[in-house]
């Protein structure tokens, strides 16, 4: 169900602006169509601008090359995300925050997404299960309160922190991020470092690397 704006079940107020296109509800399977706004007779927004808010999706395929997306109290279930390696006609990424509030992503699949803090998806509160990431490119990346069970990483993480306890400074300080049994035997890490007590030993890492010496607590 697709509407513009409007406030969400619990009475809270919603901060889209008037050109986001909000989904809530049911999604249906298949392949979902991220419409830009017409800024000008036949001209079109770099970026098309929406958010899914306390919106399920089973089966979806969404592509997110030309979105600014936010996601909030939503669940995906053997979804398809994917992303081209291009930016928008007018040099901006696609981009945005994959858990805003609490979303939970089981049994999907990530292809070349950018995760990043600028120009790119912060994962946010997102609690992944389950799910592959096919030749992503984190960069730069931060997981401060993302949780991460049984996924299978594939492709390079050059630059990433994550936080097995969401930091001080953040929203849900103190609390609890899971990590367990995650696949990087896949990965091909540069810069990666395990914080907020993650032990190491419950991931698998790529051979010759040693877990203890990606602990920076």
């Amino acid at each position: 169900m697709l509407k513009r704006r409007g406030g969400g079940d619990d009475g809270e107020a919603d901060p889209w602006p008037d050109t986001t296109t909000v989904v809530r509800g049911e999604v249906p399977a298949g392949p979902f169509e991220f419409r830009r706004r017409e800024v000008r007779p036949g001209a079109f927004a770099p970026l098309a601008s929406y958010a899914f808010d306390e919106a399920r999706a089973v089966g979806v395929e969404l592509d997110l090359s030309l979105v600014s997306l936010t996601v909030q109290r939503s669940v995906f279930e053997g979804c398809r995300f994917v992303q081209g390696r291009r930016p928008a006609s007018d040099g901006t990424w696609a981009q945005g925050n994959l858990g805003r509030r609490p979303t939970v992503y089981r049994n999907c699949t990530f292809d070349r997404v950018r995760f990043r803090i600028r120009g790119g998806f912060s994962t946010g509160d997102a609690v992944f299960e389950d799910c592959e990431f096919r030749r992503c490119s984190f960069r730069e990346f931060f997981a401060h309160g993302t949780t991460f069970v049984r996924c299978r990483f594939e492709g390079p993480i050059d630059n990433a922190v994550f936080y097995g306890t969401v930091p001080a400074e953040m929203p849900r300080a103190g609390e609890v991020n899971r990590y367990v049994d995650n696949d990087f035997t896949g990965a091909v890490l540069g810069s990666v470092s395990l914080r907020g007590g993650i032990d190491a030993g419950q991931q698998r890492w790529p051979a010759g690397v040693d877990p203890a010496s990606l602990v920076r607590d």
